[in-house]
Formats: C-alpha cells, structure tokens, sequence
C-alpha cells in the first residue's frame, strides 16, 4: 500500500528492502560457489584437518542437486542486478525528493 503522505518514502522503504534481500542472495550464491568449487577440487582441507574420500564422498551425497557451481554463479548475476535495479529506485526516488524541494521554495513573486 503507498503511502499516501509520503509516497517516495514508501518506495525507498521498498528498495532497501530489496537491497537487502538482494545482497542476502548474494552471499547465499557466493557460499554455493564456494562450496561448489571446493567440492570439486581433489582435497577438502581447513588448517590441519583433511577429508578423506570417503567422506567427501558422503558430503557429496547430502548436497542438493541445485549446489552447483553453475546454479551458484547465476545466483550471483541476478542478485547483482536486482541491487543495482533497487539502487537505482532509491536514486530515482532522491531526485524526485530534490525537484518536489526545489518546487517548493520556489514561490511566485508579485504582490
């Protein structure tokens, strides 16, 4: 529902939501990529501890098939460009805020 008293507020509220969101998706896709990418590399290891195959193998197993370095680069894509979707609202938003400011102060001469 718009805001009637304050209708380009609402649509910044909208599109740092948004943002948000946007960003949130990024990180999940990047971790995929990650966890995609390591998974596919021939050794799993964290400061001193190695998985063995078997175990790799078994981790293998429990992933969905949507982890996925492929899936996880998409991800990536589209949630860069829904942030600069939404990054541009709030740009649009702060400009229209500036020409209603300018609307305002500028009051007819005469008298």
């Amino acid at each position: 529902m718009v805001d009637r008293l304050n209708p380009i507020g609402s649509v910044g509220s909208s599109a740092q939501a948004g943002i948000a969101n946007a960003v949130s998706r990024f990180a999940a896709a990047a971790n995929e990529v990650a966890t995609a990418a390591s998974a596919t590399s021939g050794t799993i290891a964290a400061d001193t501890v190695s998985f063995s195959g078997a175990a790799r193998a078994q981790w293998a197993e429990s992933q969905t098939p949507e982890a996925s370095l492929e899936h996880g680069l998409i991800e990536q894509g589209q949630a860069k460009h829904d942030l600069a979707a939404n990054v541009r609202v709030l740009q649009t938003a702060d400009e229209m805020m500036g020409i209603l400011v300018n609307l305002g102060s500028s009051k007819p001469s005469g008298g």
